[in-house]
């Protein structure tokens, strides 16, 4: 659930649809109930975190990407995927 819609959410970051990347990064952090019985540990969402300053104009691309190149660090599978992707993007 997280990745998918960490996926959408940079998918959506590569066209500048802003608005509705900011959406599908707040529903990364989400639980549903659906998928057992809640959150179950304080979570990873170093990701998101970064995502959610460059979005909001906090940090430059040049920010974002030296973060994501510290962060791929700690990261395996998938979710370097993604990190990999979005440097694409952003480059």
């Amino acid at each position: 659930y997280e990745w998918v819609n960490l996926a959408k959410a940079i998918e959506l970051i590569k066209i500048k649809n802003i608005d509705l990347a900011k959406i599908y990064i707040e529903k990364s952090r989400a639980w549903p109930r659906n998928l057992g019985i809640g959150k179950p540990y304080k979570t990873d969402e170093s990701l998101q975190d970064i995502l959610s300053k460059f979005l909001n104009n906090k940090i430059s691309n040049d920010e974002l990407i030296k973060e994501l190149n510290l962060t791929i660090n700690k990261k395996s599978g998938y979710e370097s995927k993604l990190i990999n992707n979005l440097i694409k993007a952003i480059q």
